[in-house]
C-alpha cells in the first residue's frame, strides 16, 4: 500500500483541500488502484506524483482480461486513460494483446466484448458489473467523450518503467 498526502483544488468550493490518497498494487500485475475520486488533471497528478501512468485501452483490456481480482476491483467503476479520441465504433471483440477486432461478438463471450463510442475527447473506460454484463452481453464500455472535469470513482495507473504490452 503506498500512501502520501496530496492537495487538490475543490473546484465546487474554490479552495484547496487536503487529501491522503493510497494506492493499492494489484497482485500480479503492474496496476495500481485508489479509490480516490478524481477529476483528469488531479488523476494525472496523482499518478505522475507516484510515478505511475495511465493505462492505454489496450494494456487495460489485457490486463483485467487476465487478472480475476483487478476485473474484481473495477467493476461498475470508471477511470481516465492514456490518450483522447477514438474513430471506431460499435461491438468489438479483443484479443491478448488488447487490439480490437470488430466482429459479431459471440453469445457467451461476453467477458471479451467492449462497446466503443467514438469521440475526440479523453479516453475512459467502464468494467460493467455482473447484472450490467448479462444485460448487455458485454464487459466493457470504451468511449471518448469525457470532458477533462468529470469526476472518475477510481484513479488507475500503471509503473512508469513497466513495459508490458507498451508496443502501441
Amino acid at each position: 500500500m503506498i500512501k502520501f498526502t496530496i492537495i487538490f483544488s475543490d473546484k465546487m468550493f474554490a479552495k484547496k483541500q487536503k487529501v491522503e490518497v493510497q494506492f493499492k498494487q494489484i497482485n500480479t500485475t503492474a496496476v495500481c488502484l485508489s479509490e480516490t475520486k478524481a477529476d483528469y488533471a488531479d488523476s494525472m497528478a496523482l499518478l505522475q506524483q507516484e510515478g505511475l501512468r495511465p493505462m492505454t485501452y489496450k494494456e487495460a483490456l489485457a490486463l483485467i482480461d487476465r487478472s480475476s481480482e483487478l476485473k474484481q476491483q473495477l467493476k461498475g467503476k470508471w477511470f481516465y486513460l492514456e490518450g483522447e479520441g477514438l474513430e471506431k465504433e460499435g461491438c468489438h471483440t479483443f484479443d491478448n494483446e488488447g487490439n480490437l477486432r470488430k466482429e459479431d461478438h459471440e453469445k457467451g463471450n461476453m467477458e471479451k466484448t467492449v462497446d466503443v463510442f467514438p469521440g475526440e475527447g479523453r479516453l475512459v473506460m467502464i468494467v460493467q458489473t455482473d447484472s450490467t454484463t448479462s444485460l448487455e452481453e458485454r464487459r466493457f464500455v470504451l468511449y471518448a467523450s469525457a470532458d477533462p472535469q468529470d469526476i472518475a470513482p477510481v484513479v488507475v495507473g500503471v509503473k512508469l518503467d513497466t513495459k508490458y504490452l507498451r508496443k502501441n
